[in-house]
């Protein structure tokens, strides 16, 4: 019985190797590497964004020195700020849309590729468990 045991043993230690060669194949992983290289493609865009943005500022500005210039109405100038106010706001809703994006999308990924693990490490120990119940009747009966 005791060789019988220890015969299962090997058994389960080849299963627990096939079993993490196995986890090298799931796509869980890469699917949370796939969402990185997607970050940094959005990450390149924010600083265009914010040269959208610090543009408008700028050109506020100069409409401001213009109206004291007398180079500007009063009343062309407030229609350059409602439009660059609109521009600005429409910055910031897009910056609010992307970091809520991806804090969801990494949320996700990342709860997905953790159960993944956790139910890999559930399979192993099912694995470890059994073996060690195989000894424990071995023990039990230790003349078979």
């Amino acid at each position: 019985m005791l060789k019988d045991s220890f015969q299962q043993l090997g058994k389960m230690y080849d299963q627990v190797s096939q079993a993490h060669v196995a986890q090298e194949n799931l796509t869980e992983a890469d699917a949370l590497i796939e969402t990185l290289r997607e970050y940094e493609g959005i990450n390149s865009q924010l600083g265009k964004l914010s040269s959208l943005a610090k543009s408008t500022t700028q050109l506020l500005e100069e409409g401001n020195k213009a109206v004291t210039e007398n180079k500007m109405s009063y009343d062309e100038n407030e229609q350059l700020r409602e439009k660059s106010t609109v521009i600005g706001r429409s910055v910031m809703a897009e910056f609010h849309h992307l970091a809520e994006s991806r804090h969801y999308d990494w949320a996700v990924r990342v709860q997905s590729y953790l159960q993944e693990k956790a139910n890999f490490y559930r399979e192993i120990s099912q694995m470890y468990e059994r073996t060690a119940q195989v000894f424990g009747q071995t023990v039990q009966n230790p003349t078979e």
